[in-house]
């Protein structure tokens, strides 16, 4: 049986991270995450990186767009209401 993940059990930042991704209509990238929590995108990369092993978000990359860019999106749309 898979757990489902603790959110009073992520760090402060996560939680923004997280929070920040439920405001969104859809996937974003590190680089408009970081900037509407106010990080580095350095910061919001780890932290996403985190939060991908944890399986609160997942990654994916665009097949129509640029390939260099990463998208990230809740694992778990309930988490937006």
């Amino acid at each position: 049986m898979m757990r489902t993940p603790c959110w009073g059990r992520l760090p402060v930042g996560e939680q923004r991270v997280v929070a920040e991704t439920a405001r969104g209509d859809g996937p974003r990238t590190v680089s408009v995450l970081a900037a509407a929590v106010g990080i580095s995108n350095q910061t919001a990369s780890a932290a996403l990186g985190r939060l991908v092993t944890a399986r609160w978000v997942a990654a994916a990359k665009s097949e129509t767009g640029d390939k260099r860019a990463t998208w990230y999106d809740l694992t778990e749309p309930m988490v937006r209401h």
